[in-house]
């Protein structure tokens, strides 16, 4: 199972965030699921955003209003610190109640005079240390995006057993869980119909496809209105095995970003939710799970299709000849030589009659049956 917030250090150097532009979107998300602005809340739970530099501290209190909100985040900037030149240790890290999970997203340390340079930069954290080198007479700086609170969703698959041959249905259970600690708005569960199957939304509760026939590659989707905190849950989404070419051994269920499309995997999650902050980090939010196959055998003689030499045995209508001699060996219904100890599986799926007729053997082993020194080079031949 993979979680999508990752609580990992990530330096772009030389990136720089918009605060201005990466607010007013963090603002919006909350607004558009209901959520009171941080601006207008300032007086509960406090965040204590806290820079170091050499193990000195500067701490910057962010407060924000934890009775009001339940996803909130503030732009925050610390004092300059006037550092010497050379290498030095730059911490950054949110801390506050532990229910409310405190961390720091769109976050950039700089220069703080001259050219404004960033020195380092990242995404999403509850903390870092970066080691930075900077040139006579610098002041850094840190700035970013205080946020309080934010749903962790968490997604899981599994598949019903098999192997699945043509018309066989394919029950995948989807696991999903909010290791968050705020409920999830609007949880939508995202996955593809695999290749060689048709997708069931007919027998896939909540779920719709695009396009109608859900072929291989179509897209199907479910939303699940609320998943509170520290709550989990499952559905299952049914495929429909088709037709199977020689050699296809089985196929491989998306819940979320597709291996072959790892660039997409931020814009096609397993799992998302209409209040999750804007930066989140989705790359990890998927799963999947392979399908095994029957190997194809259309004559039914045992001997997949992909290895099958002679197609189209029909076991039971090659009778033995009334005159097969003690010596002689024929095939018999269930797949045997005789006590020849040979069986259709090592010629190749092949019977008796086919063996002669492909290998030239001649009247005699019709009318008598296949020696044992034939039937030998015939195997070996294979």
């Amino acid at each position: 199972m993979r979680t999508s917030n990752r609580q990992q250090d990530r330096t772009r150097p030389g990136q720089r965030p918009t605060f201005a532009i990466l607010v007013a979107l963090l603002s919006a998300t909350l607004a558009l699921v209901g959520v009171p602005s941080v601006a207008s809340a300032n007086t509960g739970g406090t965040i204590r955003i806290e820079m170091t530099i050499d193990g000195s501290s500067v701490v910057l209190g962010v407060a924000i209003d934890q009775n009001l909100i339940e996803s909130g985040a503030e732009q925050f900037t610390t004092a300059p610190v006037p550092v010497s030149a050379g290498a030095h240790s730059v911490g950054l890290a949110a801390n506050g109640p532990s229910s409310a999970g405190p961390f720091v997203t769109n976050w950039e340390c700089r220069d703080a005079n001259g050219s404004g340079s960033v020195i380092a930069s990242g995404e999403r954290i509850s903390s870092l240390s970066v080691d930075v080198s900077v040139a006579d007479g610098q002041e850094i700086l840190c700035q970013g995006i205080a946020a309080l609170r934010a749903p962790g969703m968490a997604v899981s698959v599994s598949e019903s057993g098999g192997p699945y041959g043509p018309g066989d249905n394919i029950e995948y259970t989807i696991g999903y869980a909010n290791t968050g600690n705020v409920a999830g708005q609007s949880v939508i569960i995202n996955v593809w119909v695999p290749l060689h199957t048709t997708g069931r939304p007919d027998l896939s509760p909540g779920f719709t496809c695009s396009p109608i026939p859900a072929a291989s590659g179509a897209n199907c989707t479910r939303q699940i209105p609320v998943v509170p905190t520290g709550e989990s849950g499952s559905v299952t989404f049914v495929v429909t095995v088709g037709d199977l070419d020689p050699g296809v051994e089985g196929t491989t269920f998306y819940v979320g970003c597709l291996d072959a499309l790892p660039g997409q995997c931020d814009a096609q999650p397993g799992i998302r939710t209409t209040n999750q902050f804007p930066d989140a980090d989705l790359s990890d939010n998927y799963a999947n799970v392979t399908s095994v196959f029957d190997d194809p055998d259309a004559d039914g003689d045992g001997v997949p299709d992909a290895v099958d030499v002679c197609p189209e045995t029909d076991l039971a209508a090659d009778t033995a000849p009334r005159e097969l001699k003690r010596s002689r060996f024929w095939s018999d219904a269930d797949g045997n030589f005789g006590r020849s100890g040979f069986t259709v599986a090592e010629s190749g799926g092949c019977s008796a009659s086919q063996i002669i007729e492909a290998a030239g053997l001649g009247r005699g082993h019709e009318t008598f049956g296949i020696s044992r020194g034939e039937l030998r080079r015939w195997v070996s031949s294979l």
